[in-house]
């Protein structure tokens, strides 16, 4: 993916640090409670004929997939701090005249937050 900024909204400059958060199918803690109800053979009829869908861990699960869920809170709270946890930046940044890019790999359906800094 590539971005292009003024660089007067981009607050890039040659000595700044960036960093980024991304939010994915691979790493959404949502989608791992999806898998982990679906391995445990949870799943509501609906949801497992629609591998895309996502929904409360009791409307995907019922009550036992509620259940489910809340006794591996822990790990789902933990995959949150981590998805939300800033990484170094993963792409390139150009500044070129007036503008700034930022190229930097997109998942399909996927989410990321830059952040510079300095």
């Amino acid at each position: 993916m590539t971005l292009s900024l003024p660089r007067a909204l981009s607050n890039y400059s040659e000595a700044a640090k960036a960093g980024m958060v991304s939010l994915t199918w691979a790493n959404s803690p949502h989608v791992q409670m999806r898998r982990d109800l679906a391995q445990a053979g949870l799943l509501t009829e609906k949801y497992a004929q629609n591998p895309l869908w996502l929904g409360s861990p009791r409307e995907m699960g019922g009550l036992k997939g509620a259940a489910f869920a809340d006794g591996h809170f822990d790990t789902y709270a933990r995959l949150v701090q981590e998805s939300l946890t800033l990484k170094p930046f993963s792409g390139q940044i150009e500044a070129n005249g007036d503008l700034c890019r930022f190229r930097f790999p997109l998942a399909p359906s996927g989410v990321v937050v830059i952040v510079v800094e300095g």
